[in-house]
């Protein structure tokens, strides 16, 4: 995909001052299923991720989504929604679904777990996936402010990818049985989980 160089965007310049003024913005440490950590600072509705090892990082507001990289000391902007828009229908196939399908069923087990010091109960998942499959997956879900601030965080992720994709419905679908339950997710089966959140100035 070819980089997109532009002059910072008065909306970056928004997401990028949330880094350079004082505030309090929560700190989730993320692990994935292959065992690399994603750090999510976030405030509001501006969110900035990063990746373990990484001099790159993503920012999110609530009009766009931007990739920030230094490339020998020469700082790269890539609008997301500008790159995607050139791809027309190849960047929906690109972006992988960023939900289920349709939830059939989310149930207690009455089964606790602790998860970065935060105790959550066990939730067994019944969805139907993309393909049409039934699926069944695990979840730890907490009513911690802490576990449902980052899946508020997390949520505007999937939404704004999901505006680019056309899928917003499906990025939708869990959040709302999570915001009736007014709980958050710490671990989602072996594919993401929690390590740590904390609030930092």
């Amino acid at each position: 995909m070819r980089v997109i160089r532009k002059i910072l965007h008065p909306a970056l310049l928004v997401a990028v001052s949330l880094y350079a003024a004082p505030g309090i913005a929560d700190t989730a440490q993320v692990i994935d299923a292959e065992g690399n950590r994603m750090t999510f600072e976030y405030e509001g509705v501006q969110l900035r991720v990063t990746m373990a090892q990484q001099t790159s990082y993503m920012l999110v507001n609530d009009q766009n989504m931007y990739v920030v990289a230094d490339n020998d000391g020469q700082i790269m902007v890539i609008d997301l929604q500008q790159a995607m828009s050139m791809f027309g229908g190849m960047a929906q196939s690109a972006v992988p679904d960023l939900a289920e399908v349709r939830v059939d069923s989310l149930e207690a087990t009455g089964r606790k777990e602790t998860i970065a010091g935060i105790e959550g109960e066990i939730y067994n998942l019944s969805f139907v996936d993309h393909n049409g499959q039934a699926q069944q997956d695990e979840l730890v879900l907490s009513p911690d402010a802490r576990a449902v601030g980052f899946r508020d965080a997390m949520h505007r992720v999937a939404s704004t990818v999901g505006d680019m994709v056309d899928q917003r419905d499906a990025a939708n679908l869990l959040q709302t049985r999570l915001n009736d339950s007014e709980m958050g997710v710490l671990r989602y089966g072996k594919d993401m989980r929690v390590a740590s959140i904390t609030h930092n100035a």
